[in-house]
């Protein structure tokens, strides 16, 4: 059974599927669903997504959703993405929002004007997105792959790899530490100022707001960041500015540690939930292996290589979710045909 949380912006995602016997379906509900219909999220926080349904889902049963079956002229890749785009979810926002919870209705489903070329034109742009979206998808894939490749390679490096080697707790493994300062930073502000990148305790990085109070020059680099709340870790070799209170700034002791090793072992610690602004707390209590500088480095050498290449599945993940887009926008609107675009250079530059 196909539920809501299982749609997922054009595709239906199998996790957390929920399976039921056929049999349980009454013969005279018209439940089971058919290639190249639409099912729409009803109610709920993902209300308005769509998902197409392929020949893999064929004959799945949809939960509580709105369920599309289209005539022949209209290609049901082309309305899978123009349900996706700006001005559809802007309607179907619209129109939920008037309930306490958000809630379509087969009325305002109904009632959703789209654009709809000739059927050709329709395939067309329906192949171009999905040629996109496959790009997309598998950078998306590779990067869970190679996240999953670097986490497995991290335990066994710094459990078996690291058998005979000494431990210090970690404290000693550091010369510095300190607190960072909240900053509330309106957006057009961190945007208009300054070159240097904010690091908070959050997983991106924004444009940068320099302050000269700020900079974290005295500490000295490369530095660890070490997020109280979320516990996360980031490894940090330019200069920036620290903008959030209770995320700590680890400083290696060079004469031990590579500062980048040490990155890469505590990120294999198991730090346990122990409230707010306590995190840090229980890291200090923690104990990491310290072989020679040489070993070190080799251990280094390795991961670098691994999280080169996840830095550029992510930067072309980037790309294609922009080109995606920005293509579904100027397709759906008209901004540009297809009998304007060279889709052979398109492909090459896919694949390549």
């Amino acid at each position: 059974m196909i539920r809501a949380t299982n749609v997922k912006r054009g595709k239906i995602s199998p996790e957390g599927l929920i399976r039921i016997k056929r049999e349980a379906i009454p013969e005279s509900r018209d439940a089971f669903l058919k290639e190249g219909e639409i099912i729409v999220v009803r109610s709920g926080a993902y209300t308005g997504d769509v998902a197409m349904v392929t020949k893999e889902w064929a004959g799945s049963v949809a939960g509580y959703d709105l369920v599309l079956t289209l005539g022949e002229n209209v290609d049901p890749v082309f309305c899978t993405y123009n349900l996706l785009g700006d001005d559809v979810q802007s309607y179907f926002r619209s129109q939920s929002a008037r309930s306490a919870q958000p809630h379509l209705n087969r009325n305002q489903l109904e009632s959703t004007e789209i654009p709809l070329p000739p059927r050709s034109e329709q395939c067309t742009i329906g192949a171009i997105l999905e040629a996109v979206r496959r790009a997309l998808d598998l950078q998306e894939r590779l990067i869970v792959l190679t996240t999953e490749l670097k986490t497995t390679l991290l335990h066994q490096v710094f459990t078996e790899g690291m058998i005979g080697a000494p431990e210090v707790p970690v404290p000693d493994a550091l010369v510095k530490y300190r607190t960072g300062r909240q900053r509330q930073l309106p957006s057009a502000q961190i945007k208009e100022r300054g070159d240097w990148p904010v690091v908070d305790q959050g997983q991106a990085f924004v444009a940068g707001y320099t302050d000269e109070l700020d900079k974290v020059i005295d500490s000295g680099l490369p530095l660890i960041i070490f997020g109280d709340h979320t516990r996360c870790l980031k490894f940090i070799d330019f200069p920036f500015v620290l903008g959030a209170d209770g995320t700590k700034v680890l400083k290696a002791d060079e004469t031990k540690f590579r500062p980048r090793f040490l990155y890469y072992s505590l990120s294999t610690l198991d730090i346990p939930n122990r409230g707010y602004n306590r995190h840090f707390t229980v890291l200090k209590e923690k104990r990491v292996k310290q072989p020679s500088l040489e070993v070190q480095d080799a251990v280094i050498d390795k991961f670098i290589v691994l999280d080169r290449k996840l830095n550029a599945h992510r930067r072309k993940c980037a790309l294609l979710a922009e080109l995606f887009r920005s293509l579904l926008h100027q397709l759906m609107s008209a901004a540009i045909r297809v009998n304007d675009m060279d889709i052979s250079e398109l492909r090459r530059s896919l694949a390549a």
